[in-house]
């Protein structure tokens, strides 16, 4: 069932309508589809998604255009790496992970969405794009949707429970989440340098390599060399040798 919630300014309907859960598994992008249901009997809306993390979540289709009554579906993806890096924080820290999106939308005039959607979608992407950096911002209606990060549905139900009995305390609030993102940071510290010293080995490796081929080419050059020097001694012995053979030639001649 649809969650009828119209903020103000708004005909914009979403479902979810307050926060959206994602499943967290290893190695795995978890996805939530967040649908859009557009409320006016009589007038197109635009609308877009952000989110406060874009490095973290993608959002598919992040614009569009919504006729009168019309819906339409959002995938929300969380990038595989963060979702490893969020299982190896406890359920506390997660909960208080302070993700969230924003769904913004206009009511706009039927002439432009008749034009826009003639237009092809890159073009209609670009025509929106254009639209929302003109509007007037007070006409634009916002709406937060939270993020839920859970495990499995134990571990969500704790949290629903926890919300609602006890609240999260906003005067630890910003230092646990710190933490968290401290933890988060830290552990991806710990993999940069894994890599760095992974390609330092390499590289350490490669080092050796040249270098041992550097010495055998050394030593078959100074062989080459000593190889050279004796055919020139030959080559000189030879021709002395031809040298004073044809003077005794020229000696005993008729």
């Amino acid at each position: 069932m649809v969650d009828v919630v119209l903020p103000l300014n708004s005909s914009i309907i979403l479902e979810p309508a307050e926060t959206v859960a994602f499943r967290l598994q290893h190695d795995t992008e978890p996805k939530v589809l967040l649908s859009i249901h557009n409320a006016s009997e009589d007038s197109p809306v635009a609308f877009k998604v952000k989110t406060r993390r874009p490095d973290s979540y993608l959002v598919c289709p992040h614009q569009g255009l919504l006729e009168p009554n019309g819906s339409t579906s959002i995938v929300l993806i969380l990038r595989q790496k963060d979702c490893n890096e969020l299982l190896q924080l406890d359920a506390k820290e997660r909960q208080i992970i302070n993700d969230r999106f924003l769904v913004q939308s206009i009511q706009m005039d039927q002439s432009f969405y008749e034009r826009a959607k003639r237009k092809t979608s890159k073009d209609m992407a670009d025509e929106l794009t254009r639209m929302w950096a003109q509007v007037d911002r007070q006409s634009i209606s916002s709406k937060q949707l939270e993020c839920r990060l859970y495990r499995n549905m134990e571990e969500e139900l704790q949290q629903l429970s926890r919300t609602r009995d006890d609240p999260p305390d906003t005067t630890n609030g910003v230092s646990i989440r710190g933490s968290s993102r401290r933890v988060i940071d830290s552990r991806k510290g710990d993999r940069e340098v894994i890599v760095l010293r992974k390609r330092y080995n390499e590289l350490m490796a490669l080092v050796e390599q040249l270098t041992v081929r550097r010495d055998t080419l050394a030593g078959d050059l100074a062989l080459i060399e000593q190889q050279l020097q004796q055919v020139t001694m030959d080559a000189l012995q030879v021709r002395g040798a031809l040298g004073g053979t044809n003077e005794s030639i020229r000696l005993r001649g008729p």
